[in-house]
């Protein structure tokens, strides 16, 4: 192929790859501020911080700023790549009583471990995908409001990890294909358990600082 051609080529594929980096770093800063603003509204929310259960209806109108439909299960099948993601309608609102009905157990029960509950809620609300959207902004409201009622520091995943979570949040829902080569059926979610409780166990050090300012 002439020389010229390829240099073109090469310059082309170097500012698609340009242009795609900094189409995912605004989107990380944007999911990182979006984030903070909502925690400062959740640590304004007295009523949700002292409640003894946890409304997943009120944390997703607050993920979607009070708009129309919001705090309502989906029903409808969620639809990723031509394929069904998560349980369908019906099975995910008996999922997710069952997983209400969990959680009220073990946060009533101080011995358990309340970073692995709050890691365990965060993770189980983007599985089932109870919304129809918004999902992931619940879940770690979810999360961050079991850790404020247990006097845990609350996160926000920096922009600069952004790419970290992503992955081990997809390979604890999803069977990776690295995992599907080796012939394994499950997910593997200790590598988000791991992340996360560092991250909280450390006092929300690699975390955004400027989630309290």
């Amino acid at each position: 192929m002439d020389p010229a051609i390829n240099k073109k080529i090469a310059e082309q594929k170097a500012r698609i790859e340009r242009d795609a980096k900094a189409a995912r770093d605004r989107k990380d800063l944007d999911d990182e501020m979006t984030d903070k603003r909502l925690l400062k509204i959740l640590q304004t929310r007295r009523d949700l911080l002292h409640a003894k259960k946890i409304s997943e209806e009120e944390l997703h109108k607050i993920a979607c700023n009070y708009s129309r439909g919001s705090g309502e299960y989906r029903i409808v099948d969620t639809i990723r790549a031509g394929e069904l993601f998560g349980p369908n309608a019906a099975d995910a609102r008996k999922q997710m009583k069952k997983l209400m009905s969990q959680l009220d157990e073990r946060i009533a029960d101080k011995s358990k471990a309340v970073v692995r509950t709050a890691i365990y809620a965060h993770l189980e609300i983007l599985r089932i995908h109870i919304f129809d959207d918004s999902n992931g902004k619940t879940a770690r409201l979810f999360l961050n409001l079991i850790l404020l009622q247990n006097a845990f520091e609350p996160i926000v995943i920096d922009r600069t990890m952004r790419h970290e979570y992503e992955k081990n949040l997809s390979n604890a829902t999803i069977v990776s294909g690295e995992r599907q080569t080796a012939g394994i059926d499950t997910p593997d979610p200790e590598p988000l358990y791991t992340m996360l409780e560092n991250i909280i166990q450390s006092g929300g050090a690699g975390t955004s600082k400027s989630t309290t300012d």
